[in-house]
């Protein structure tokens, strides 16, 4: 049973990959069929890292983010530099909001001249 489970876990550890671009966070689950979610950092609001203790040894983590639009909770279990990784999440989000910032004030003002 300890090769089948340690096999078992080897598989399941490889069966997920994240990736990071400059607006979404893409999730790829499976090994043969592969499953494809992508997040957007525009509906993303809150972003927590949960760290072991052995997590805090072998700089690992859990990134858990919150997007409202969703309702939804997303996990990023197991990541290697943890702590890098939520903080360019945090940046990321931060830019995917300046971005979409709408200034009504200042239309009005231009529109009233």
């Amino acid at each position: 049973m300890g090769l089948i489970g340690t096999i078992w876990i080897f598989l399941n550890w490889n069966a997920i990959r994240y990736t990071l671009t400059n607006t979404q966070i893409i999730l790829d689950h499976g090994i043969l069929n592969i499953d494809r979610n992508t997040f957007l950092f525009r509906n993303i609001e809150c972003v927590k890292l949960h760290k072991s203790l052995i997590g805090r040894i072998l700089s690992f983590g859990t990134i858990e983010m919150y997007s409202p639009t969703l309702q939804e909770h997303l996990f990023l279990r197991n990541v290697g530099k943890a702590k890098k990784y939520a903080k360019l999440i945090q940046k990321s989000i931060s830019q995917q909001q300046r971005a979409n910032v709408i200034y009504p004030m200042r239309e009005a003002v231009m529109n009233a001249t």
